[in-house]
């Protein structure tokens, strides 16, 4: 008899595992209970940060902590997922011509807006419409235009034209054939019965109406945004009934307000020291790998870098910075060791992680630096620890980078120091500020003219940081109409780099995929050694360990799983 109640019980198990699978091309990932001691348990409420707005429409914000809050809003028609893939959310089937002109589109069916109404092809195109309207310094613009890429013109109103066929098929067109046709459909998706492409809100008057598995409910002025579970979402349904957005000054204040309970979940500061957690029993946290990369500009219209000696100093510079010891004693060993411009994959891999190399990797040595520069007649003539040409010049090297930042002012001296172990002579080319005695104003200032120094040209080895686009777009980097108007540093320029740049954004007749193009790119990129990549940073999530299961944040979607958490009974309010 108790085999018997036992067969039955298996058999309600696996069947219920399988009425749990979702339709292919869904986001939402398959929780993994092997690690649960209870079941999952509807209810409850988590609390979250959210910076100050001026508007909830998430095309037309730079807040961060609001921008991701949208998500639990608003469906993107193709969104991210954690390798950086494109895949489709709100799309049932997608097509693209042979010829890579247009990409058909078919929606999912039965998917309501949460005032009820249907989603049809009128809202993709009318939110499509409203990508035209973006202004050059909003963040969607510049994503876009990074799809393109620097090599060719940017034209808002003509790069892609939607035109629709029934309420479920539409045809995106593009003027060319895009190789990153299916990143420029990750937007957000808007309701056409309340707002027209030329009239979407800006501002206050803005009433978030989405169709994500939460919907707005009130928000109180600078006190929360309150959001209710979705009950008609269209995918798998979360377990937590209640989102409260918490309004917070800073990044500061957030991590006060978690740590003193206020809030369930926040990101970590910057600090870099998510870590001391690891033995609170209160708080736990999930890492992920940003688009944040910390980068090393060599001015290549710079005599002492150009010609065969010169590529033999830039070598050098390369091999003989100590890229392990910035990572451990600068960033806490949170990021992850690069030697090329392309992010890392979104969530952490390993312990040991590194990001693709497309081409020969140059590794720290300062023995092999050291030989790089007397293979091109170097040597140390006085005995002073420093190397010099035959005519007795040393190897001068001003190393510049924003002083107020204390992870890159740490970072330049590491650099002074490796680079004159070698036998160049580095010296920090700035002013080291006393950042206590420094105005707001002056801080300012002071970016602002490290910023025009390197822009213009100023410099010999830069220290900064960029954010990368979530596309892969090495020509703002290394394409030379970046010069001067983009982020081509380092005045890089050559006519073999700008063609294969622009066969990675535009399909060509040219069989070679994808990744032999990069390999290409890579081989002329260590070749000529424009930029030393250091790093691209991690960051954090910080929960309370009431909430159960993981949230799997990635850079682009801090709350992505969020429909897998839930809150134990005796938790919930």
């Amino acid at each position: 008899m108790k085999r018997r109640y036992l067969f039955i019980a298996l058999a309600l198990i696996m069947m219920l595992t399988a009425c749990s699978k979702e339709p292919e091309g869904n986001e939402y990932v398959e929780m993994d209970k092997s690690n649960l001691s209870v079941a999952p348990k509807e209810g409850g409420e988590i609390i979250v940060p959210i910076k100050n707005i001026e508007t909830m429409n998430p095309l037309h914000t730079s807040n961060n902590y609001y921008y991701n809050f949208s998500k639990l809003i608003f469906d993107e028609l193709f969104q991210y997922d954690d390798e950086g893939k494109v895949t489709p959310n709100l799309v049932e089937y997608y097509n693209l011509s042979p010829d890579g002109l247009i990409l058909s589109v078919t929606l999912k069916e039965d998917v309501k807006w949460h005032d009820g109404a249907e989603l049809t092809t009128e809202d993709v195109k009318m939110s499509f419409d409203a990508l035209k309207y973006l202004e050059p310094s909003n963040p969607n613009y510049k994503y876009l235009e990074s799809c393109v890429g620097n090599g060719f013109e940017f034209d808002i109103n003509e790069f892609a034209k939607a035109k629709i066929f029934d309420k479920r098929n539409i045809d995106f067109i593009f003027d060319k054939p895009y190789v990153n046709h299916l990143e420029m459909l990750v937007f957000p998706v808007f309701p056409s019965h309340l707002y027209s492409a030329a009239a979407l809100p800006t501002d206050d008057k803005f009433l978030p109406i989405g169709t994500g598995p939460y919907k707005f409910e009130e928000k109180e002025a600078n006190q929360f945004i309150k959001l209710v579970k979705n009950p008609e979402y269209h995918s798998k349904q979360p377990f937590v009934e209640t989102i409260i957005g918490k309004f917070i000054d800073d990044s500061e204040q957030a991590i006060i307000s978690f740590e003193t309970g206020q809030l369930n979940v926040t990101k970590d500061n910057g600090s870099f020291g998510w870590s001391k957690f690891e033995s609170n029993t209160r708080i736990k946290f999930e890492e992920f790998n940003t688009t944040e990369l910390e980068i090393v500009a060599l001015n290549t219209s710079k005599s002492k870098f150009q010609g065969e000696v010169g590529r033999a100093v830039r070598k050098a510079i390369t091999e003989g910075i100590n890229k392990p010891r910035i990572l451990n004693r600068v960033y806490l060993d949170k990021g992850v060791e690069t030697s090329f411009l392309i992010k890392p994959n979104p969530r952490p891999q390993s312990d040991s992680q590194k990001t693709e190399t497309y081409g020969e990797r140059l590794y720290y040595s300062d023995e092999r630096a050291k030989e790089t520069l007397t293979d091109v007649g170097f040597i140390d003539i006085n005995n002073d620890g420093l190397l010099e040409d035959e005519l007795g010049n040393t190897i001068d090297i001003g190393v510049k980078t924003n002083s107020l930042n204390k992870n890159r002012l740490l970072t330049a001296e590491f650099i002074v120091e490796d680079l004159r172990a070698i036998g160049i002579n580095a010296y920090l080319d700035f002013e080291i500020l006393n950042v206590a005695k420094i105005t707001k104003t002056e801080e300012e200032n002071e970016f602002i003219s490290f910023k025009n120094q390197i822009q213009s040209g100023d410099y010999d080895l830069a220290i900064y940081g960029i954010n990368v686009s979530e596309v892969v777009d090495l020509t703002s980097m290394l394409h030379s109409n970046s010069i001067g108007n983009g982020m081509n540093i380092a005045r890089y320029s050559d006519p073999e780099m700008d063609l294969l740049l622009e066969k990675t954004k535009v399909r060509s007749d040219d069989e070679k995929t994808l990744q032999e193009l990069y390999e290409e790119v890579g081989a002329l990129f260590y070749r000529d050694l424009p930029y030393i990549p250091l790093l691209f940073k991690m960051d954090a999530i910080l929960i309370d360990t009431k909430i159960q299961n993981d949230i799997n944040p990635i850079n682009s979607n801090w709350y992505r799983g969020f429909r897998n958490v839930f809150i134990l009974k005796h938790e919930q309010k």
